[in-house]
């Protein structure tokens, strides 16, 4: 049976706390053949928190202690969550390939950081469960001055940004009407550059939008 059939077999019949699912899903790994554990762990990465699972089978053996889970937890915090943001980050803006990443993710669960199989299988979760998981390869994007970013908002030129502001401003019936007006904007521009100021202006005006909508919800409670 390939390690694909006895991960998405476990996957679809388990239930049970998270740690002791991890638990048994981390000595899943490490029954199989060495050629097959990293890519075992890629596709528990990308696979165990979003399959359905019927529930048939509940992982009843008590792996950890509270007190063993507070500690490990602790212990990833400190030693291992930054690693894997910094990893990220560094890995996704430099256009790394998912099997370099994880391949770099997995020696770090192996190493010395980790003394047990608890450690490791909750370090697995922590990976699984992270908000840039599974990593995807999403190229390195438009690097630009910031002289250069002004200029090529000024020469924008206060129409379209007014009318972006004003399209941004106004309640729609139809989430498309807003989208396609802005898609109207964005494609009348004639350069790349042009394109990815404009874009920058505007997701810049919804990310303020957001954080006035919490703080205003904030101050109402």
């Amino acid at each position: 049976m390939t390690y694909k059939k006895i991960l998405d077999e476990f996957l679809s019949t388990c239930s049970g706390k998270v740690q002791n699912v991890f638990f048994k899903l981390y000595l899943i790994i490490e029954s199989l053949d060495e050629s097959e554990q990293l890519p075992a762990f890629i596709y528990i990465c990308d696979k165990a928190l979003s399959s359905k699972s019927d529930y048939s089978k509940r992982v009843d053996k008590e792996y950890y202690t509270e007190e063993q889970v507070d500690l490990a937890d602790k212990k990833i915090n400190k030693k291992f969550v930054p690693l894997l943001d910094s990893l990220i980050e560094e890995c996704a803006k430099r256009a790394v390939e998912p099997i370099d990443f994880y391949s770099r993710i997995w020696s770090l669960i192996q190493s010395s950081i980790f003394r047990s199989k608890r450690e490791r299988a909750l370090a697995v979760f922590r990976v699984a469960s992270h908000d840039l998981i599974p990593y995807r390869n999403v190229g390195i994007g438009l690097s630009m001055e910031e002289e250069q970013f002004q200029k090529i908002v000024d020469s924008l030129g206060d129409t379209i940004l007014d009318d972006t502001q004003y399209i941004l401003k106004l309640n729609y019936e139809q989430k498309t009407q807003r989208a396609s007006l802005l898609v109207d904007k964005l494609l009348a521009l004639e350069s790349r550059d042009e394109q990815a100021v404009y874009m920058a202006i505007i997701m810049s005006a919804l990310k303020k939008n957001i954080k006035g909508e919490i703080d205003e919800a904030i101050e109402r409670i």
